[in-house]
């Protein structure tokens, strides 16, 4: 079983691991060097395997913080999205509905 545990390494080479390993023996584990500053105070380490998984993902460069969302974006409501249910026509594959509605405004 792999396990992702945050960890710093200060300039004299020591690592400080950020959460807590229990192990009643030995084991052998893996240390990546990511090219990104270490958490600050102000940033705790991510705690849910969820969190873990985004920081990976944008120390990867596969994900972006976004900062530019709109003030009046929001989740749809339950209305809506039935709204917006029954206007999708039923047995048509998703990608034919998005081709068609590129296509109407342009």
């Amino acid at each position: 079983m792999h396990r992702t545990i945050e960890a710093i390494i200060h300039p004299d080479g020591t690592v400080e691991v950020l959460e807590p390993v229990a192990g009643a023996a030995k084991r052998r584990a893996l240390l990546i060097i990511l090219d990104e500053p270490p958490l600050t105070d102000s940033q705790p380490a991510p705690q849910s395997e969820g969190e873990r998984f985004a920081v990976a993902l944008h120390a990867a460069g596969l994900l972006d913080d976004v900062d530019d969302i709109p003030d009046d974006l929001h989740m749809m409501t339950d209305e809506e999205r039935k709204a917006l249910w029954a206007r999708t026509p039923k047995g048509t594959p998703l990608s034919e509905i998005i081709i068609e509605e590129r296509e109407e405004r342009f």
